[in-house]
């Protein structure tokens, strides 16, 4: 009986060892990241200037990956720290932009959005893909 439990005692002591190293030493990706070769491609810069009704606010250039939107573009100005925006998306997928950087829409001026001097549905924002070269305009009027 007694062999038969530093049998199991050194088992387990092994086991306890090997899984400590490998936690240790390999790197397990969390759920949350993206492993490198599944990232979107990167295929040059676009660029985003935002006007109020008195002045620029700010211009902005960045890389353009697959499939990118233009609220893709204001969620990666905004997590760089240079734009604050607060939008809502109702259930049928329409966005509704309620204010950028802290001026929010009103009964007689909102928030238009220009792709390459074309206007965009602001609903749409989510769903209007980008491309390397493009200029977004943002004026609120």
């Amino acid at each position: 009986m007694e062999n038969n439990f530093l049998k199991n005692f050194w088992f387990w002591v092994v086991i306890i060892l090997v899984a400590g190293v490998f936690l240790f030493y390999v790197k397990v990706p969390s759920p949350n990241q993206v492993s490198p070769s599944a990232s979107p491609s990167v295929s040059g810069n676009a660029r985003l200037e935002i006007f109020s009704a008195d002045a620029q606010i700010g211009t902005f250039q960045g890389p353009v990956t697959e499939n990118m939107t233009i609220l893709n573009v204001l969620n990666s100005v905004s997590k760089g720290g240079g734009l604050t925006f607060r939008y809502v998306a109702s259930k049928n997928g329409d966005i509704t932009l309620l204010s950028l950087d802290n001026i929010s829409n009103t009964a007689i001026k909102k928030w238009q959005f220009y792709l390459n001097g074309e206007i965009v549905n602001t609903s749409r924002i989510d769903k209007v893909i980008i491309k390397s070269g493009d200029l977004i305009e943002v004026k609120f009027e």
